[in-house]
């Protein structure tokens, strides 16, 4: 339990960081050994060494997201909140070794042994597959002695230097068992406790009510909350859609990598030639007298991009002229470039064209070409598509995109057509129901949630209760040295 937590930190520093391992460079007392005890929960204890290392992971990964602990003051809040998580992970499975361990069944003490198994030979296949990408470029490496080698190295990372391989596999194995305790512990306190009909109907209904009023106001984020709900599975759906919201397929090449500097440079031109047209154009309208400042003024010179060496006018009207010209000229060049730049690109997604045209399913060419990630990854976008909606603003689909889906009805696909992102063919799926959701289709996902709520609620009041009876007691002087040096 404790141990999993300086691995899972040290696993992540050791990609972020090539963090070279759990434990810091000795800087505390030098007369304070790594296996004094500092706290002690029952018979389960937490020494100066696992609290050291874990205060030096949780350091070294604020440092590498740019929050430097240097204060005494910082330091000591760190060191208390670290201390606090590790006996209240003791404080687990001193409860667990007291309440569950002595009335095991053979059976579940079985099934706790294999479950350590498995867990030993997870680690194993996790440094043997390091093993055998080594030796993929050196045929010279033993496989089986480089994944031993491998572990090995892990485990003093973890311990030191004077530790060994099959301490590191009794770490592994004792965390798996450790934490199997625990589990039996929650299954104990929690199997009581219950959800009834009343409570999921009295959630249902106040949930309901706050996305219909949520998503009545801000129709526009339904899209990514629903889709994200139908992304991660997890938790709960909107229990209320808006009205105006369609399911689309979408077949996709991009072509954004493709195109070089010269390229955007010139769409920033053209953007650039829109906005001075737009306040010419206001200004006119609304009588405002102005005269165009030519290259050599002031602010004017440095956001100037027009497309040709012609003189820049300097009557507003006759600049509205030669505006028109240079932008028209600007989207020819950029014509241009684009299709040379993304000829691969566009006979991928004219091949699937043809495809459909043929008779061809549009899911089946869309899944097998596409580079919409989103109908890869996930089934349930590949199964109902993704929203889209002409009434609701939103910057999910670019203006091409909403602008062909308005074109089309259900069961009806696009022509190939394109954006900055790049080439597009969308099938007008089915429209998304408006409405709220009905009770029965969230009604165990809602049991779920408020049975979890119920067992957080009781777990936390049990180790608190636990925490208080005079089981825990702190050595908090032996700490304070940690992280200063």
């Amino acid at each position: 339990m404790k141990k999993l937590i300086c691995a899972a930190l040290c696993a992540v520093l050791a990609v972020t960081l090539a963090f070279a391992g759990c434990s810091l460079k000795e800087g505390g007392k030098a007369e304070t050994s790594r296996d004094t005890v500092v706290a002690e929960v029952g018979k389960e204890k937490v020494t100066y060494g696992e609290l050291k290392d874990l205060v030096g992971l949780y350091m070294e990964y604020y440092a590498y997201n740019g929050y430097n602990i240097t204060s005494d003051e910082d330091i000591e809040s760190l060191q208390d909140m670290v201390l606090d998580q590790l006996v209240e992970e003791r404080l687990q499975v001193n409860q667990a070794k007291t309440m569950v361990v002595p009335n095991l069944t053979d059976e579940e003490k079985a099934e706790i042994e294999k479950k350590a198994d498995e867990a030993v030979k997870e680690m194993e296949d996790y440094y043997l597959e390091q093993a055998k990408e080594e030796k993929a470029a050196d045929d010279t490496i033993d496989v089986d002695l480089r994944t031993r080698e491998l572990m090995l190295e892990a485990a003093k990372e973890y311990y030191g230097d004077d530790t060994t391989y099959e301490k590191y596999v009794e770490f592994v194995r004792e965390d798996a068992v450790e934490s199997a305790y625990v589990d039996k512990l929650k299954e104990q306190v929690f199997k009581d406790l219950s959800v009834s009909d009343d409570e999921i109907k009295t959630e249902y209904d106040s949930l309901a009510q706050d996305d219909k009023t949520a998503y009545e106001e801000d129709a526009a984020s339904y899209k990514d909350a629903q889709e994200n709900y139908e992304m991660t599975e997890e938790g709960l759906p909107p229990l209320y859609a808006p009205a105006g919201y369609s399911r689309i397929l979408h077949i996709y090449i991009d072509t954004t990598e493709t195109m070089g500097e010269e390229y955007t440079d010139k769409l920033s031109e053209m953007e650039a030639l829109k906005t001075e047209y737009g306040e010419l154009a206001f200004n006119l309208k609304m009588g405002i007298t102005a005269t165009v400042k030519d290259d050599a003024g002031d602010a004017d010179a440095d956001t100037d991009t027009t497309a040709t060496a012609e003189p820049k006018e300097t009557d507003p009207e006759k600049r509205m002229e030669q505006i028109v010209t240079e932008y028209k000229a600007l989207e020819v060049e950029t014509k241009k470039m684009f299709d040379e730049v993304t000829a691969d690109a566009k006979k991928k997604i004219d091949d699937a064209y043809a495809k459909l045209e043929s008779g061809s399913d549009f899911k089946t060419v869309m899944l097998d070409v596409t580079e919409d990630t989103n109908f890869n990854s996930y089934d349930i976008i590949a199964e109902k598509g993704l929203l889209i909606s002409a009434e609701h603003s939103g910057d999910a689909w670019s203006d091409e995109i909403v602008s062909a889906f308005k074109q089309l009805k259900s069961g009806q696909y696009s022509k190939v057509f394109s954006d900055d992102d790049g080439y597009h063919i969308i099938y007008y799926l089915a429209d998304e129901p408006s409405g709220a959701v009905a009770l029965s289709t969230v009604k165990e996902a809602i049991k779920a949630s408020l049975l979890t709520e119920k067992q957080d609620a009781e777990w936390d009041s049990l180790l608190t209760e636990w925490r208080e009876n005079g089981t825990v007691k702190l050595h908090e002087d032996l700490i304070r040295d940690i992280g200063k040096a």
